[in-house]
């Protein structure tokens, strides 16, 4: 039969006589080594806490503008930038003592992160509105921004102030106009009186020479030009855009005689003044034209130059009916 063995004892049942072999030290000799392996195993181990890191802040001051208006708001803005993110501190606006004739309107709190050259970059801004009484150069002053981390340390930033020039802002264009005209409205009205007059006399004495007014442009001369345009379409072999200017011109001509523009050229009333050859010229023309519009196939060159040559007499009967009429 098998004789029961004893259960081994865990260490922490030996820490009492470790701690009674200490105590007796000077009387049982015991050695130094083994006192520090005793109070090793009798002290509680403990973890080191971790040491809050060091940041690198950087604090900067900006105004809106270096000049600004009295009455007018500018705004003034504290920036902090660090490496890192942005919400590992904490901080308010700081409380500023401005100059006596500076007032503080409004206060805002801008926060940003982005990347940076060595990883992440905060920044932190304090917007000041700030308005001025009284036009004159302002220093504002420089701020102590404390700023609380999370670990409840602390860690102060000196931001250097900036200077202001404050003036009144010039009036506007108009408002100088009026003010000179209540100064010197005698005057000004003398002087325009004296160009009235002398306008009216520039004018009385070129009725009197009895000036020839500028000849005016010659109504049929677009007539004229849009002729020339077709004649290089003709040469150049472009069919379609050659008809289609030719009755562009022919309608032309058409209004200047009648005084009104046909909707198409069977509609000139004027082609009853035509006489023989060319009246029959211009029947030709219309319905070519018109026939032109909706064929599939490229007229001959001669054809074109046939068709050139009737509208070139067409055109010159109208011209002569047209200034029959004008005179």
């Amino acid at each position: 039969m098998n004789s029961i063995q004893p259960r081994p004892k865990s260490i922490q049942s030996y820490i009492p006589l470790f701690a009674l072999l200490v105590s007796l030290q000077p009387i049982a000799g015991v050695s130094p080594a083994f006192s520090q392996t005793a109070d090793a195993l009798i002290q509680p181990i403990t973890q080191e806490s971790e040491s809050t890191p060091e940041y690198e802040i950087e604090g900067s001051s900006q105004l809106s503008s270096d000049e600004a208006f009295t009455g007018e708001v500018f705004h003034y803005t504290l920036t902090l930038s660090w490496e890192g993110q942005q919400e590992w501190l904490s901080l308010d606006p700081p409380e500023i003592a401005w100059p006596e004739e500076i007032e503080q309107v409004d206060t805002r709190i801008k926060s940003v992160s982005k990347a940076g050259a060595h990883g992440p970059r905060g920044e932190k801004s304090f917007i000041y509105d700030l308005t001025v009484k009284k036009a004159g150069k302002y220093d504002l002053p420089d701020v102590d921004v404390e700023i609380l981390f999370q670990d409840s340390s602390t860690k102060t930033v000196d931001i250097l102030g900036k200077t202001v020039n404050v003036t009144d802002r010039p009036p506007p264009a108009g408002q100088v106009m009026t003010e000179k005209l209540k100064k010197n409205g005698w005057i000004i009205g003398g002087v325009c009186a004296l160009i009235v007059a002398a306008f009216f006399f520039f004018i009385l004495s070129n009725r009197k020479k009895g000036e020839v007014e500028t000849d005016r442009p010659d109504p049929w001369e677009p007539v004229e030009e849009s002729l020339k345009r077709c004649e290089a379409l003709q040469k150049a072999g472009q069919a379609r855009e050659f008809y289609g200017a030719l009755e562009s011109t022919l309608i032309a001509a058409c209004t200047l005689c009648q005084g009104s523009a046909p909707r198409k050229l069977s509609d000139c009333s004027m082609v009853k003044k035509l006489e023989g050859q060319v009246q029959e010229d211009f029947k030709s023309l219309s319905g070519e034209i018109e026939e032109r519009k909706y064929r599939p196939d490229q007229p001959r060159p001669e054809e074109m130059e046939r068709t050139q040559k009737q509208a070139r007499k067409v055109l010159s009967s109208l011209k002569q009916i047209y200034q029959e009429r004008g005179s």
